[in-house]
């Protein structure tokens, strides 16, 4: 018998999804299926559930090497990136690829990889090199240019905080440097600035 490549939870979430979770790891030979109480590698997570914040900072606090999964049922690409960076996540499945992405998701994972549809890796890939990003002019500094940016695409102060591994205060200077230069009042003016550079 191989040896197992995890150790997976499914949290509570729609019984159908559980249901549906549970068969598919059930099947392979190097996963096994745990309960809340026993150790697991890779948990999952449903993004429908409203309180999944509160949840994966619970799970993390319990297993801080717990790699976490969500379910979605749309991918948006802002959302996947924010969960991520925020909350840890390690990969991302729509529900209608279950089936066919879960076992290999999960393998990924447990395994200290990353699991994301194409255009989302893709996504992040292009806003970090800066691929069809709006220009910003010159009189801005690298990093003002970097917030700008992530403020552009409708990332919190929180978020880009984190991103930038800065304090808030240092963030909001730089927002106030980006308005002052471009000569713009808000954030809105931010995006209709960009959109039109």
């Amino acid at each position: 018998m191989p040896a197992i490549a995890a150790r997976v939870y499914v949290f509570p979430s729609h019984p159908l999804v559980q249901l549906v979770c549970g068969r598919i790891i059930s099947s392979q030979q190097d996963l096994h299926l745990v309960s809340a109480e026993e150790l697991f590698d890779v948990g999952i997570f449903d993004s429908a559930d409203k309180e999944i914040d509160d949840a994966l900072a619970e799970a993390h606090k319990r297993l801080p090497k717990m790699h976490p999964l969500l379910m979605a049922e749309s991918i948006d690409e802002n959302q996947c990136l924010r969960w991520m960076i925020l909350s840890g996540v390690r990969g991302v499945i729509a529900y209608d690829k279950l089936e066919s992405t879960l076992a290999v998701a999960i393998r990924h994972i447990a395994h200290d990889q990353i699991w994301l549809p194409a255009r989302v890796a893709m996504y992040g890939l292009l806003m970090e090199a800066g691929a069809p990003q709006p220009r910003f002019p010159g009189n801005l500094t690298r990093t003002e240019a970097r917030v700008a940016r992530l403020l552009s695409a409708g990332l919190s102060y929180k978020e880009i905080c984190t991103i930038t591994n800065t304090e808030i205060t240092t963030v909001k200077s730089h927002a106030t440097n980006i308005y002052s230069k471009l000569r713009i009042h808000s954030r809105r003016e931010l995006l209709a600035w960009s959109t039109t550079a």
